[in-house]
């Protein structure tokens, strides 16, 4: 069908869903990125490939398959998925950045606060995650976020503890 009609965009489609299906992760990002190439317009189908493979934990090619829509796309969702790749990549400053737009779009949505509070908390920065997983809380309840929430405040007082306990 290709062959017939190059930028078949059904055809497209199937292929990259096929490769990914068989777990071809750089022939699916290929193909998808070729997409992108003849299909500018469809930005929906290379970012639900591009969230496929990064929720399986390939951040690198879902980053890019999301790049070439740097400068096209100031979306909440696509403002989010930028950060959750770049802090999954272990760039968090360029995460913040892209999560920091997406609050500032949408205040009252939790996910770009999920994604900055479990970058540092991943980091074991929990001082810094602590606001985020609250404001997570705040807003939908999440059992694993609770909990995680509940041991930073178990670590302060541990380290407020031991504070206290060199001093005397």
């Amino acid at each position: 069908m290709l062959k017939l009609n190059p930028k078949a965009a059904e055809a497209w489609k199937m292929l990259i869903a096929g490769y990914a299906q068989r777990s071809q992760i750089p022939e699916a990002v290929a193909a998808t990125l070729e997409y992108e190439r003849l299909n500018p317009v469809d930005q929906d189908f290379p970012e639900r490939i591009a969230l496929g493979i990064g929720m399986a934990g390939d951040c690198a090619h879902m980053y890019e398959l999301l790049a070439p829509f740097i400068g096209r796309r100031t979306d909440y969702e696509f403002l989010t998925y930028m950060g959750y790749a770049l802090a999954c990549l272990k760039r968090r400053d360029e995460a913040m950045t892209w999560l920091e737009k997406a609050i500032a779009l949408e205040p009252g949505n939790w996910w770009a606060y999920y994604h900055s509070g479990y970058m540092f908390f991943d980091a074991q920065q929990f001082e810094r995650a602590e606001p985020y997983l609250a404001k997570v809380l705040a807003k939908r309840h999440i059992p694993d976020v609770a909990r995680d929430v509940a041991i930073i405040q178990k670590i302060r007082t541990l380290k407020q503890a031991r504070v206290g306990a060199t001093k005397k």
